[in-house]
């Protein structure tokens, strides 16, 4: 079973993908995070094998939050999460993991 981790601050949004993940068959929501301080502290205590990550959250930028998390924890996969559809935002989070 694939383990995910939610990382967004809409909380209808987080509610939905967890469903969806969940009723996946393959995948189980392991956590969800509202803030990126609080996806880096749960990461500390287990790391799942997928992070959904909004790059738009209040208190971190899900870029540099992508690179910390690479950083400390390369296992990791990231997917990354926005309605943002310029290049150079698709750029900066490819070039940092």
């Amino acid at each position: 079973m694939i383990t995910v981790h939610i990382v967004d601050d809409h909380k209808i949004l987080v509610e939905g993908l967890q469903k969806l993940v969940d009723n996946s068959g393959f995948a189980q929501t392991t956590a969800v995070s509202y803030t990126g301080e609080d996806c880096l502290w749960k990461l500390s205590f287990k790391q799942p094998h997928v992070i959904l990550l909004d790059i738009n959250l209040p208190d971190w930028s899900g870029i540099d939050l992508c690179s910390v998390i690479k950083e400390k924890y390369p296992q990791v996969k990231i997917v990354a999460l926005t309605s943002y559809s310029e290049y150079s935002i698709v750029r900066q989070m490819l070039e940092n993991g």
